[in-house]
């Protein structure tokens, strides 16, 4: 058999004897150790990093998998405000998360939207209102500010959304291989209300 360490062959005198030599088993012993210290030493340095996470970098880091869910859920459909199919496409809100804190993770509030639309014209709000009204859904979207005026969250609460939320994306993934892409704007109403729930932000 070969040596587990240097790799020569050599005959067993012991039951279960993995190393040619004692020195084999040593070095190969050490090895094991450092691996396991570097091990150890990633998690402090992960627990540290975890640890001086502020309440704004939760939320950012919580913004990009729920932009992402949008993204997924309207995969392929055009932009929300201007009907462009090519080019790059972000999780546009109407209600952009500077001014309206409150509603940055509503599903509702973000649809696809082209970066053009979103970065270069401020999200184009009357292109982004004409789609909401053509959907049925112009009264229920302004009325949103009005219902969750006060949403305040903690850190922990972020940390495990962030969780649940990464959970939706590869459920979404794995949903948009098998399912008709893009969705009905019935269908996409659906997922928003499903995953908003699954979210448990907005109740």
């Amino acid at each position: 058999m070969k040596c587990k360490f240097c790799k020569r062959k050599f005959e067993p005198v012991r039951p279960l004897q993995q190393f040619c030599t004692y020195e084999c088993a040593i070095s190969q012993a050490r090895i094991n150790g450092l691996k396991k210290m570097e091990q150890v030493q990633k998690i402090k340095r992960e627990a540290m990093k975890e640890s001086i996470k502020s309440l704004s970098d939760y939320k950012r880091e919580l913004q990009k998998e729920v932009n992402l869910i949008a993204r997924l859920i309207d995969q392929d459909c055009p932009c929300i405000s201007s009907g462009r199919i090519i080019g790059k496409m972000n999780g546009g809100h109407r209600y952009a998360v500077g001014g309206w804190d409150n509603l940055r993770f509503n599903l509702f509030n973000i649809w696809i939207q082209s970066e053009a639309d979103n970065t270069h014209k401020h999200g184009n709000p009357s292109g982004y209102d004409k789609q909401l009204t053509e959907f049925g859904l112009y009264e229920y979207i302004h009325d949103l500010n009005a219902i969750y005026q006060r949403m305040k969250w903690n850190k922990e609460e972020l940390k495990e959304t962030i969780k649940t939320a990464k959970k939706c994306v590869k459920d979404l993934i794995k949903l948009n291989q098998s399912e008709q892409i893009p969705r009905t704007i019935e269908r996409r109403i659906e997922k928003r209300k499903h995953y908003n729930k699954l979210l448990n932000i907005y109740l």
